[in-house]
């Protein structure tokens, strides 16, 4: 994602990526220590164009059988943010927030996560996440 927002890690397809897939599982290492080995691939959810960045994100959903240990890159990563995935369907975690970029103003849909403010395509992420999880009768 983008440098200074709250995001999932992510970043460029490099020559030795075989795909997107690859490059989440690589990028998930690299920038917070989690083996991609150790990493079960469940699922993909819907492909994000950032019209500002001129970015594409390709959100892929992984799973572990045991509590990851989280080892950020401090040249990448100034924080991790961990929640229950539960806060996503609380009511009081879901709210908007204004956005003040140069000459634009406007309000996003945003989650509350961890005392920090998820906006853009990681809450656009999210928010699918949160309806394929209710649509499969996952219980909060």
């Amino acid at each position: 994602m983008h440098s200074r927002q709250v995001s999932f890690p992510g970043g460029q397809i490099e020559p030795q990526d075989s795909g997107p897939e690859q490059t989440a599982l690589r990028e998930t290492e690299e920038e917070i220590g989690v083996r991609a080995t150790d990493i079960t691939v469940i699922g993909k959810l819907s492909n994000i164009y950032i019209p500002p960045s001129d970015f594409f994100v390709f959100p892929f959903v992984g799973a572990m059988h045991r509590r990851p240990h989280f080892q950020p890159d401090v040249h990448e990563v100034d924080m991790l943010i961990e929640s229950p995935l539960s806060d996503i369907f609380l009511p009081a975690s879901k709210g908007s927030v204004r956005i003040e970029r140069q000459d634009v103003s406007f309000d996003a849909p945003c989650y509350f996560i961890g005392g920090e403010t998820v906006w853009g395509a990681t809450a656009i992420i999210l928010s699918e996440l949160e309806d394929i999880l209710l649509s499969a009768g996952f219980d909060q």
